[in-house]
């Protein structure tokens, strides 16, 4: 893939900062495995292998950084998913995982510039990054119980380890919103700066590590990660979410996400 092929994300490069974009703001930006997913994964490895880029801001456009997942209800069928299965899906990380288990192991720092909302897997993609600035309107939202699954990007381990248990249910178990400044207060957020300007004190920032030793900054960058043992429970996660897509309560409130409708009757099954 070239980057004149993608069609859901832009890239540049400001010095020694590549900055990517997703570029569908009409349609909240969607994360999609076979293509916002898949453009940002082959962008963050061109980057990866190109020595000018020394550190990676990843925004989104408009108003928006991410909704998050596409509206669309649970797919189960291999019909409609290439022709794999759940299963073989989560064996072998086809078209779901791969881009979520490469940015762990990313060897350059992201910076992720949430200009907007960040919803679902939205902000656990923020989460993932190394560091992240917010504009002041930037609302975060952990709605994956709306649609009848878990967070499942290491985001479980991650939000007990930085918020502690207690802190971590409600904001998941509750399908809490929190703001910018809120994220700001318990560490959640790096910076936190006027509408209109995150992108560019992303983009300070970032210009800001690129001057410091780069293998220095790499290296330390993997400790780090290490030490906080973000992709430690990543499996344990996505095998989760992947039985529950079978199930028929997950599929009923998809259904209702997807369409607006009320929250369905569930029935543990």
């Amino acid at each position: 893939m070239e980057p004149s092929d993608y069609t859901s994300i832009a890239v540049s490069i400001q010095g020694q900062v590549g900055v990517i974009e997703m570029i569908r703001p009409q349609e909240g930006n969607p994360l999609e495995p076979e293509g916002s997913e898949r453009e940002m994964h082959d962008a963050l490895s061109r980057f990866q292998r190109d020595r000018q880029v020394r550190v990676v801001v990843l925004t989104g456009s408009g108003e928006v950084f991410s909704r998050g997942g596409h509206k669309t209800p649970i797919r189960v069928d291999p019909a409609e998913m290439g022709g794999f299965s759940l299963g073989e899906r989560l064996a072998y990380g086809y078209s779901y995982g791969v881009f979520w288990e490469y940015l762990p192991e990313y060897r350059k720092p992201v910076i992720a510039a949430v200009n907007g909302l960040a919803a679902d897997g939205a902000w656990e993609l923020a989460l993932l990054c190394d560091l992240i600035v917010a504009s002041e309107s930037a609302i975060f939202h952990m709605n994956h119980f709306d649609m009848g699954i878990n967070p499942c990007q290491g985001t479980c381990h991650y939000l007990s380890m930085a918020l502690g248990k207690h802190r971590a249910m409600d904001l998941v178990l509750n399908a809490k919103s929190m703001t910018a400044l809120e994220c700001l207060e318990v560490g959640l957020v790096n910076l936190v700066v006027p509408d209109g300007q995150c992108l560019s004190a992303a983009i300070e920032m970032a210009s800001g590590i690129a001057q410091r030793p780069p293998l220095a900054v790499a290296l330390t960058k993997r400790l780090i990660s290490r030490a906080a043992g973000v992709h430690e429970n990543h499996d344990l996660e996505r095998t989760v979410a992947y039985f529950l897509r079978t199930t028929e309560d997950s599929q009923a409130a998809s259904r209702a996400w997807a369409t607006d409708a009320p929250i369905p009757e569930y029935f543990g099954r």
